[in-house]
């Protein structure tokens, strides 16, 4: 009994330092569940860090969308402002044609208006040589008028002096002839 007695004293103390062992097991089991509960702890905060840093960054790349968008919408109105800046240069280079040939058509007008004012005056100059070669053809009209008149007056002169020429050319005729009636006895009428 006693050897029983012993035996179950050495059971019990076994058992006591195997409960011990197991309280110890325990105490360390629930220290590392408490581990592992602060692991989990931390995990579930480095998550949420995570998820806040994921939202951060998703935030981060809509404003990076959103620059980009802005960006490509700037570049997109700053290509409509550089068409339209070359439309307007190219209208600009059309107005200045535009003017440059109004210019060179007003310069042509001028141009020929100098000329036709040249060509009045040289029609002028020519109207001016025939109204005075027109005045010097009846100038030379009116000598030769007043020539023939002079000339027509000669020979009216010159006939009277015929006229009278021979008139005086038949008085001695005609006395001769009168002679020669009394001769003969006739009698001139009275």
């Amino acid at each position: 009994m006693l050897v029983l007695s012993v035996l179950l004293l050495i059971v019990g103390v076994l058992m006591l330092v195997l409960s011990m062992l197991m309280l110890v097991l325990g105490m360390l089991m629930l220290v590392l569940s408490m581990l592992m509960l602060v692991l989990s702890m931390l995990m579930l905060v480095l998550g949420m860090l995570m998820l806040v840093l994921s939202m951060l960054m998703l935030v981060l790349n809509m404003l990076m969308l959103v620059l980009r968008m802005s960006l490509l919408v700037v570049g997109v109105l700053m290509l409509v402002l550089s068409m339209l800046m070359l439309v307007l240069s190219m209208l600009m280079l059309v107005l200045n044609m535009l003017m440059f040939v109004l210019r060179m058509s007003l310069l042509v007008v001028r141009v020929l208006m100098l000329v036709l004012n040249k060509l009045m005056l040289v029609l002028s100059m020519l109207m001016l040589v025939l109204n005075m070669s027109m005045l010097v053809l009846r100038m030379s009209s009116l000598v030769v008028g007043v020539l023939m008149l002079f000339l027509s007056m000669l020979m009216l002169v010159l006939n009277v002096l015929m006229l009278v020429l021979n008139m005086l050319m038949l008085v001695p005729q005609y006395v001769e002839a009168g002679k020669q009636r009394e001769e003969l006895g006739i009698k001139l009428p009275a």
